[in-house]
């Protein structure tokens, strides 16, 4: 069955510290059938996902184990108190609830702002530069949250996407605000440029949420988001790259640049 343990923070943290070859379960010792799986670790060496499980068995007398939740996204405690319940409704005899049957799971209750919050500690974000991360930073809180925030991750569809592409492009989501500091004011823009970007930023954390078994498909993956045009000049250093990025959509709100111009 493998082995037994206190499923703490502190314990699933040890876990995913040591990527394992191949899948392992670890059982708590305070709940029975409520345990952690680590799946092996891919080809590459990315660490396998970690998943809180039940383990049960249905009215018809048949071993089933079923997903709670991804452990990047839901705490330990909090699966244990899932667990709790949905043990106590299987065991019920008046009602032999059959959670693998029902498909509904905690996975389903991971909004994409808690998604994102999850990839914030992925090692795909903390390889950027910390000029890429400070303008990504804002495409998320200004553009993605707003849309998208409360929304549960695993119901948002490529059309949802093709919205938010056109809600970002048309100014939906431009703002002039204060910025809590003296004189100072966050000014947030639209433009076709800044809905490509934007985009093209939420692809890889939908790609994240596939990696580790939150959501099950990516609704960025076949999105016609237009050609970004030829460049002239390669701009190889981090810092002049997002620079660009940032003058080319004051540029476009100011209607000094036409979507033609950016070959939209």
């Amino acid at each position: 069955m493998g082995d037994r343990n206190r499923l703490t923070k502190r314990f699933v943290d040890s876990v995913r510290a040591r990527p394992a070859d191949r899948d392992s379960l670890y059982w708590d010792v305070e709940l029975t059938r409520f345990g952690l799986r680590q799946k092996c670790r891919q080809a590459d060496g990315t660490p396998g996902a970690l998943s809180y499980v039940i383990q049960y068995r249905n009215r018809e007398g048949t071993s089933r184990r079923y997903t709670l939740g991804n452990a990047n996204a839901i705490t330990p405690q909090q699966a244990r108190g899932i667990a709790r319940s949905l043990l106590a409704r299987i065991d019920d005899p008046r009602e032999r609830y059959d959670p693998a049957a029902d498909k509904s799971n905690a996975r389903q209750a991971v909004t994409f702002e808690e998604l994102v919050d999850e990839y914030l500690t992925s090692d795909g974000w903390r390889g950027k530069a910390p000029s890429t991360q400070a303008v990504e930073r804002g495409l998320i809180a200004h553009h993605l949250i707003p849309l998208l925030g409360k929304r549960r991750a695993l119901e948002i569809t490529r059309r949802d996407m093709e919205k938010a592409f056109r809600d970002i492009r048309d100014g939906k989501t431009a703002a002039d605000k204060p910025s809590g500091k003296a004189r100072g004011r966050i000014r947030v823009r639209g433009g076709t440029g800044t809905a490509r970007r934007t985009l093209h930023l939420a692809s890889p954390i939908f790609a994240y949420g596939v990696h580790q078994e939150i959501i099950p498909n990516n609704p960025c993956v076949g999105l016609r988001l237009g050609s970004s045009g030829t460049r002239d000049v390669i701009v190889e250093d981090e810092t002049a790259y997002a620079g660009l990025f940032r003058a080319l959509a004051e540029l476009e709100s100011e209607q000094k640049i036409t979507e033609q111009t950016l070959c939209a």
